[in-house]
Order: C-alpha cells, then sequence, then structure tokens
C-alpha cells in the first residue's frame, strides 16, 4: 500500500510502499477514503526532526535531562546509538482521517465491516492506504455526513476539547487568535455553543474566510486589535480568549492579556511561547488554561489502546464522545469543515501537499488526500525490496518485531555474522518493518508473521514480539520447520507452557530462548571458576531494574506478562547456569509496596541457595546489575558486567572491561545450533523449570518440581 513517510535521513516526504498493516485486538482496520494533513501540526513535525540537536535541547530540557540519565545508566556511546535510531526511523504523516472498516476486533460490537468510520491519532490515523487504529480512536460516522468531512473528525475534536476547556456560557464573547484551520473550527463551534465569536488573525485572506463563515466580528491582527476588539465588547473585554495560533514568539499570550476582560479565561491550544505578563494577569486576576489535545483519555494508554473507557457520569466527555459530538455538529449543519478545504490531492500526489505548505502567495488551510474509492484486489502484507537466490552455506533469518530490542542488539548484530542471510523484517508496523528491512538489506518486509514462515528462504526466526505472542509464534514455526530464537520469556502463563511442552516434545528443531547473560565472558569466567566444586556456594543476585513509563506495555499482565515473568526469567537461568544442579525449591515474596519488588530464593539438591532481589523502586543512576557468590572457599563478583572480581585463599583476579551481557554470543550459539555445530544449551524442561519458577516469583509462595506449592 502507499503511505506518506518523512524520511529522516533524505530530510524529504516520501510515498512509500509499505506492507498492510495486520488487524489487532480491540482495533478496527480501516481502508482509508480521506485523510486530512494538517499544516500547522505536521509542519512543525517535520521541522522539530530536522532541527539542530542543540537547538532541540535548549527547547526540550526534559528530553536532555532524560538522555543524561540514560548516558549515566548505559554510556555514552550506547546512548547516542539510541538517539541515532530514534531519529533514523521513518515518521508516519497524519492523525485525521476516514474510511470503511474493513476489519474488527471479536470484542468491538458498535462497529461492523463496512461502516464509515473516523479515525484519530497520530501513528494510526496516518496517510496511508489502510490503518489500524484503536476502537476508543474511531467514531462510527452518521449517515448524513460525506467521508472527506468525517476525515476531520481529530482537528474537531480538539477545536471541541477547547471550547470546553473555555466553559463558554450562552451569550458570552469569546476571541479567537488564530484562524488556521483549527481557529476556523473553533469559532464555528463556538458559535454553535451560543457564543459570540471574535476572529483574530494577521493574514487578511483567513478573517476573510471567517466573515463567510461566521456571524461574529473578524479582525486583522496588529496595530490597533486590541482597541478594536474592546470597542466590540463596549469597553469590557472579551469573556473567553482561546489561542489557536502558532508562534515562536509571545504576541498572542500578550494580545489575550490584553484583550481579555477582568477575571476572564484565557485558553492556550496552539503552540505559542507563554512568557506570562504579570502585570495585566494580576491587575484582572485572568484564569490561564491549556487544552491538551482532544480531551480526556488522550495519552492514557489504557484508554486509547487497552479500551476501557472512563465512565460517563465522571468524564462526561472523552476524546471519543468529542469525536462522536463533533460529527453530530457536522451532521446539523452547525460546523462545515468543506468549506474550509482549500486544496485537494490524490494519494498519488499526495507529496505535493508539503510543497503547498511553502506557498507564502496562497497559503493552505484545508488539504485533504484522497485514496481510491474502491480497492480492486487486496492490498498485501508483503513488500518485495530485493530478489537474489537462497543463500548457500548462510542460514536465513528472519526477525520478527521491530522493538527496541530488534533495533539495537538483533538486526544489527546478526548484520555482522558472515554466516547469516538477513532475509526478512516483520512488524505489526508496516513502517517500521520497511525501515529496517531496507536498513539491513533484507529481500522483503511484512506484517505477516505467515509469510515469514512460508518463505523458503527462511531458516530461523527470531521472535522480539510482545510476550504473549511468544508461544504462539514459537510453535507456528516450529511446526514449519523453523529454528527459533526467542527474545525471552519462553511464555507468560501455564497454559500457554503446557501447549509448548505439548507441541514441542520430541521436536528436532531447535527452540532457543534469548538467556544471553548465560553466554557473557564473566559469567563463563565464574561458571569456570566453581566448575568441580564440592561444597554448596551461596549466591546474590541483586537487579536494580528501575521504573517503567506509565503504561508501559512490558508490565502489563495480559500483555507481558509482568516484568518479574518478563526479565527476571534472565537472572533464574543464570542462577541455574552458575549452580549446576537441579532446584529443588523456591520461595518468593514481593515487598507491600509492589509486586515487582520481589526477592526469590532458590533452593538447589547440593544445598546451594540462590538469592534474586529484583527491584524497581531504586536510583536511575545506580547499577543495574551486581553478582556475587561465596562458597568453596572463593568469591566472584560481576558488577554490571563490566568488573569482574575473583578470590582464591590469597589470590585475586580483577577485570574491567567494556559491558558485555553475552547478546553477540547468544546469538552466535543458536546460529551453531541451526547449523549442528553444537548442541542445544538448554532442553525444553530445564527452560519449563525456569519459567515456572519465574511464576512462582511472580504470584509468592513457594514452588517444588513436583508441583507441589504452600
Amino acid at each position: 500500500m502507499k503511505q506518506v513517510l518523512h524520511d529522516f535521513n533524505k530530510g524529504q516526504i516520501i510515498l512509500a510502499d509499505v506492507p498492510r498493516p495486520v488487524a489487532q485486538p480491540n482495533s478496527v482496520l480501516v481502508r482509508n477514503l480521506f485523510s486530512v494533513v494538517s499544516p500547522g501540526t505536521e509542519r512543525a513535525a517535520i521541522q522539530g526532526r530536522s532541527r539542530n540537536v542543540v537547538k532541540t535541547a535548549l527547547k526540550r530540557k526534559d528530553l536532555v535531562q532524560r538522555v543524561l540519565a540514560k548516558a549515566r545508566r548505559d554510556g555514552i556511546l550506547a546512548t547516542m546509538q539510541a538517539v541515532k535510531r530514534k531519529l533514523e526511523a521513518s515518521l508516519p504523516l497524519g492523525y485525521s482521517c476516514a474510511g470503511i472498516a474493513v476489519e474488527v476486533g471479536a470484542d468491538i460490537g458498535d462497529i461492523r465491516p463496512g461502516d464509515l468510520v473516523a479515525c484519530a491519532g497520530a501513528g494510526f490515523a496516518c496517510h496511508a492506504e489502510y490503518v489500524c487504529v484503536p476502537r476508543m480512536l474511531c467514531a462510527r460516522v452518521p449517515d448524513g455526513v460525506a467521508p472527506d468531512a468525517a476525515a476531520f473528525t481529530t482537528l474537531g475534536a480538539i477545536a471541541l476539547h477547547g471550547v470546553r476547556q473555555a466553559e463558554i456560557a450562552c451569550g458570552e464573547t469569546v476571541a479567537v487568535i488564530g484562524l488556521g484551520i483549527m481557529g476556523q473550527l473553533v469559532c464555528q463551534i463556538v458559535e454553535a455553543a451560543g457564543g459570540r465569536c471574535i476572529g483574530l488573525d494577521i493574514a487578511p485572506a483567513r478573517v476573510e474566510i471567517f466573515r463567510k463563515l461566521c456571524r461574529g466580528s473578524a479582525v486583522v491582527a496588529g496595530a490597533g486589535a486590541e482597541q478594536q476588539v474592546i470597542e466590540l465588547t463596549e469597553g469590557r473585554g472579551a469573556d473567553r480568549v482561546i489561542i489557536t495560533a502558532a508562534s515562536r514568539s509571545n504576541e498572542a499570550i500578550e494580545l489575550a492579556a490584553a484583550i481579555a476582560r477582568d477575571r476572564g479565561r484565557i485558553v492556550v491550544l496552539g503552540d505559542v511561547l507563554m512568557q506570562l505578563p504579570r502585570q495585566p494577569f494580576y491587575e484582572k486576576e485572568l484564569e490561564l488554561r491549556l487544552s491538551r489535545s482532544y480531551g480526556p483519555g488522550r495519552y492514557d494508554a489504557e484508554y486509547e489502546i487497552g479500551g476501557i473507557d472512563y465512565p460517563m457520569a465522571y468524564v462526561r466527555w472523552t476524546e471519543n464522545r468529542n469525536m462522536q459530538e463533533f460529527l453530530r455538529l457536522v451532521e446539523n449543519g452547525a460546523v462545515k469543515p468543506l468549506e474550509l478545504v482549500t486544496h485537494r490531492f490524490a494519494i498519488e500526489d499526495s507529496v505535493k501537499a508539503y510543497d503547498a505548505m511553502g506557498d507564502s502567495a496562497a497559503p493552505p488551510l484545508g488539504m485533504v488526500i484522497a485514496y481510491p474509492a474502491e480497492s480492486s484486489e487486496r492490498t498485501p502484507q508483503r513488500v518485495t525490496l530485493r530478489s537474489r537466490p537462497r543463500p548457500k552455506g548462510k542460514v536465513g533469518v528472519a526477525v520478527v518485531g521491530a522493538g527496541n530490542f530488534a533495533r539495537s542488539v538483533l538486526l544489527p548484530t546478526l548484520a555482522k555474522m558472515s554466516d547469516v542471510s538477513l532475509q526478512a523484517v516483520a512488524s505489526a508496523r508496516g513502517v517500521n518493518a520497511r525501515d529496517l528491512a531496507t536498513k539491513y538489506g533484507c529481500d522483503f518486509c511484512t506484517t505477516s508473521f505467515d509469510e515469514v514462515i512460508a518463505s523458503e528462504k527462511v531458516d530461523a526466526v527470531f521472535i522480539a514480539t510482545p510476550h504473549n505472542l511468544h508461544a504462539d509464534q514459537a510453535l507456528k514455526a516450529l511446526a514449519a520447520g523453523k529454528a527459533v530464537y526467542l527474545e525471552k520469556p519462553l511464555c507468560i502463563s501455564e497454559e500457554q507452557l503446557a501447549r509448548l511442552e505439548e507441541g514441542v516434545r520430541g521436536a528436532e528443531i531447535c527452540l532457543f530462548v534469548g538467556f544471553n547473560r548465560r553466554f557473557a565472558p564473566m559469567t563463563v569466567r565464574m561458571q569456570e571458576a566453581f566448575a568441580g566444586r564440592k561444597n554448596p556456594i551461596t549466591l546474590h543476585y541483586r537487579v536494580n531494574a528501575g521504573a517503567l513509563p506509565s503504561g508501559n506495555w512490558y508490565a502489563t499482565p495480559e500483555i507481558g506478562g509482568g516484568r518479574i515473568v518478563g526479565e527476571a526469567c534472565h537472572f533464574v537461568d543464570f542462577a541455574k547456569f552458575i549452580v549446576g544442579r537441579p532446584v529443588r525449591e523456591v520461595t518468593a515474596r514481593a515487598t507491600a509496596e509492589s509486586r515487582d519488588d520481589v526477592v526469590a530464593m532458590l533452593h538447589f539438591d547440593d544445598g546451594s541457595v540462590a538469592t534474586i532481589s529484583y527491584i524497581t523502586s531504586g536510583p536511575s543512576a545506580y547499577p543495574k546489575e551486581y553478582v556475587e557468590i561465596l562458597g568453596a572457599d572463593k568469591a566472584c563478583v560481576i558488577d554490571d558486567f563490566q568488573r569482574f572480581l575473583l578470590c582464591q585463599g590469597r589470590r585475586k583476579e580483577e577485570v574491567a572491561a567494556k559491558q558485555d551481557k553475552g547478546h553477540q554470543a547468544a546469538l552466535a550459539a543458536f546460529i551453531e545450533c541451526c547449523q549442528g555445530k553444537r548442541g542445544r544449551p538448554f532442553s525444553l524442561a530445564d527452560l519449563a523449570d525456569t519459567t515456572r519458577i519465574t511464576f512462582t516469583m511472580r504470584d509468592g509462595g513457594a514452588w517444588l518440581p513436583e508441583g507441589k506449592t504452600d
């Protein structure tokens, strides 16, 4: 399918061939009919990516602090690479569209295939032939609303939320500063709400559009504008002022303060400088409010992605209900978005829309991109990038999942391995798959897991998808005769584990879980130091895991399995590898503050004991991992895989090195397994035991290999 992207490396807007997205749970797959280009917002997004890094830093000091914290934790080089990866990713443009629902999630009852829906959200409602949008970012379009008018719904919901923030009473005067596309919609909504509108803009042409569509008064901003508003309000000033302009100067906020009445309210909807002039704000006791996008629910992952709605009794106007209300206003003729359209483009010519943004003689207002009204054939979920014979003497591999681990570890490492041939990248979002497959010279990119395992050139599949998908994808790939590298965990539930044990039993194909720490050079040296011992040892593994951002899928039980299952499995495997004996009993307890702050004790059959402390509430400046072993007249320490210390009697061995957690060695071991050059480092039974231990750590209590619990 065709999709509009900003290519950072080329520094330009491109129309790219991208695999059609996959329908997701609680989402709607939509064939677009129209999308709306928002000149101000999209121009700002593009310029923000092209802006000098230093200038960006000066503007976003919050980002600087995050980068500095990462540099302290992971090092300067790793941080620079992470920033570079973020910048290099293609940016999908657009966030407001309308089209026909093609596939609907099983749990969605109020939208059906064939319905016309309006869609919202950056990264979802893009300028693309097909989009996959979470249910809470979709609104069914009333029969009387044209699809191109419905495509304005996101912009309309933003405008509507700004008006709600102003709390306009019938008959109050509302001055709107900035008559771009957002300002024009705000003015129409204000009048629909019973307000008297005064529109202000520096561009006379936009003032004329306001006069054509609205009943209120219009003022060309500049010298004398303040006095005109005062006169239009009989000397009182505006009851409410809504700023929809975008400007790096302080003029808009100063003008708003000047024209607002005593104890008036100012709402900032546009991206303007806000160095508040104290005197008018103090003397008039003005109230300042900001309008955050299109209403309650915005930026709340549980609402937008998880589909958990806010009760109407407590939150009357959510972002989705604002979308519905805007469509109602269009249906009854109170708002006329099509009257604001100045440019129309077919998807094939959509890049021209961004050229039009620079036309100072005839600046655009509303720009609409149109897509084919009918789809003659099913848009493919695979895009071929190059064609070459099946590689001889190399293992053909595909990477499924295009998240941070795939970008930062899997693909860069695999690309450097001489006996590996990268064949494909698959991701639910076709843009990510295209980016990475192009960068690493793959044959194809796809949004379909079935396309990967059907390829005869693919011998091995690296699965780096959300954890809830691991079990099913591993079973499908193994059934197709592919070797599987699972970027831990093995699975997230007992039911999935039982299916894996049944499906993999007796299989000759390699199933490998990415427990890379056992392959780290310092781990290997530690294991060698305690090999052949006759006495038990005590091992303590302390993990300063840190907090995750709110709403992160990793910590979501139904998707990530929770942090203990998703990450603590590493440390269980490490302890089992070092001790080298079967686990006989596990006890685990969480702190009263957090279920993710867990201390577990593993008892081995030789009397050895391993304690794993997984803590999420420690400081970010403190090292993440620390391992200490005492026993057999030895002591050994691994400090964040950067420092190694071994004491034997009076002898001491100490090594400092670049952090190496064993990723490269683990991948090399897997490829050798695929080639038959080495055996598998762990059996399915071993992997199952590790997984069940993490379930015990997550749930608390105790675990015995025989299945008995306390």
